[in-house]
């Protein structure tokens, strides 16, 4: 299993403590607890999935979790048709992985309101290059509200010091830096850089079920039939 031996290698070879000391770069701060800013699957690192997943998975199986796996596949299959929380964001409104959550989440309400602004334009246009794609390919129009969702910056943050944005981006190719080690020891494709939480875990979760072709096709024709249904809505 792919994610196992990736393990191996990040804990032989210390990128765990290279990460934990990046992380100890952002300032900490005093968060309200609204939740606002856990409504989308961040986009992260590789390095980043591993640690979350040794933590909350273990060497156990994400099935032996099957609150996270409704919640993940119910996210899976129809965040193209509607706003949702983050399925880590368990019944208490609490985060199940706030300890080792990933630098998106840590840096949200850190930065400058330039910085966020910058950064959120490029989610935003992420979004409508989705949206572009799935019309071209199947006919189907993404709900407006979902293509144009945004989480405004946050103003009830406390912090004593906001990262600018070139102090962002020294983070963020810090990660891309561990990736590449990965990418280039074999353990990570060029296809597969910066893909969010719960696309990590869907994968991590199909590499557990056999026949794992067989449910990736059924998943991703769920997932099209849920857009299908809200463009009849």
């Amino acid at each position: 299993m792919k994610i196992v031996k990736s393990k191996v290698y990040v804990s032989e070879n210390r990128l765990v403590n290279r990460l934990e000391a990046l992380y100890e770069n952002v300032p900490s701060g005093t968060c309200a607890g609204c939740t606002r800013c856990c409504s989308e699957s961040v986009n992260m690192s590789y390095v980043e999935f591993l640690n979350i997943h040794e933590h909350y998975i273990g060497d156990g199986s994400i099935m032996d979790h099957p609150d996270f796996v409704n919640r993940l596949i119910r996210y899976y299959l129809l965040e193209l048709v509607q706003p949702m929380k983050c399925p880590f964001l368990n019944a208490d409104n609490l985060c199940d992985i706030y300890m080792y959550r990933p630098l998106p989440c840590r840096i949200f309400g850190n930065t400058t309101k330039a910085a966020y602004e910058s950064n959120y334009k490029e989610i935003k246009i992420q979004n409508v290059k989705v949206a572009y794609q799935l019309l071209q390919e199947s006919n189907l129009k993404m709900p407006k509200n979902v293509v144009q969702k945004e989480i405004g910056f946050c103003e009830d943050y406390i912090v004593d010091e906001r990262l600018d944005r070139n102090e962002v981006q020294s983070m963020y190719d810090a990660l891309v830096n561990m990736d590449g080690e990965l990418a280039f020891k074999g353990f990570l494709k060029p296809t597969e850089f910066n893909q969010n939480l719960v696309g990590w875990f869907i994968e991590a979760l199909l590499d557990e079920i056999d026949p794992k072709v067989l449910l990736r096709t059924m998943l991703s024709d769920l997932r099209l039939e849920a857009l299908k249904a809200a463009n009849l809505g």
